[in-house]
């Protein structure tokens, strides 16, 4: 029996083997060590584990009957509330509770706070007031959010403007959003569609819409805006759908 060292991956091992002049069979290396594999025959345990943060917003969600988008191998795959989740990695894309689903408040918002894709966000008719939007701001990602009825005031606009890439907002009856937190929207340079229904801003203060110039819908039902406001809209909107 003679004795040869090799090394393997930067591993030395002693490896008995049959030289000539031995008289001892070969011994091949244990099966148990990695290093002396393929790295094709390694047993890698795969991943397939959602992000927790992901997965945890998934539970929540499902918790209170919401639907979910989740990005599953790149792609948007859309679940029902009594589907399943994967067990394969998946990212929340899209949360979508029924409305006036008012057990989502501001501590549930926690859970989605460290979300990475999330681009849509329904809690019409929820209990969520200012603390639980102010969870969001780190959610550079999102879209959309619809927070019509909700608890909102102008608090909340300030932190969602801060938000690059939101292009549908409704804050509608909400009676504490005032003109003060148009001055917010109107950063939003974004925004496609914009729903204001029944909020306290006053009729000049829609004026301030038309430094807006992506506009595609907007809701100023039960405010009245003058001819001349209107005019300045839909000019600096051309096509823009006004719901009055």
């Amino acid at each position: 029996m003679c004795v040869r060292k090799q090394f393997h991956g930067g591993l030395a091992l002693s490896l008995i083997t049959l030289l000539p002049g031995c008289g001892e069979p070969a011994v091949a290396p244990s099966s148990n060590d990695s290093a002396s594999l393929p790295p094709s025959a390694a047993q890698e345990r795969p991943d397939v584990s959602a992000p927790s943060s992901d997965r945890r917003a998934a539970d929540w969600a499902r918790q209170f009957g919401g639907t979910l988008v989740l990005t599953l191998d790149g792609r948007p795959v859309e679940l029902a509330a009594d589907q399943p989740l994967p067990s394969a990695a998946f990212f929340v894309r899209e949360i979508r509770f029924p409305e006036g689903t008012v057990a989502v408040d501001d501590a549930g918002l926690s859970n989605v706070a460290s979300l990475t894709d999330l681009r849509v966000l329904e809690i019409r008719g929820s209990s969520v007031t200012d603390a639980g939007v102010e969870r969001l701001s780190a959610v550079r990602t999102l879209e959309r959010i619809n927070l019509h009825a909700t608890h909102v005031t102008d608090r909340s606009l300030e932190v969602l403007a801060s938000l690059p890439n939101l292009n549908d907002l409704d804050v509608g009856w909400n009676r504490s959003i005032t003109d003060v937190g148009l001055r917010s929207i109107v950063r939003m340079k974004s925004l496609r569609n914009l729903n204001l229904f029944e909020t306290a801003i006053t009729a000049s203060g829609l004026d301030e819409l038309a430094t807006l110039s992506n506009l595609e819908w907007l809701d100023l039902t039960d405010h009245h805006p003058s001819p001349s406001t209107l005019e300045a809209i839909r000019a600096a909107n051309p096509g823009v759908t006004i719901e009055l």
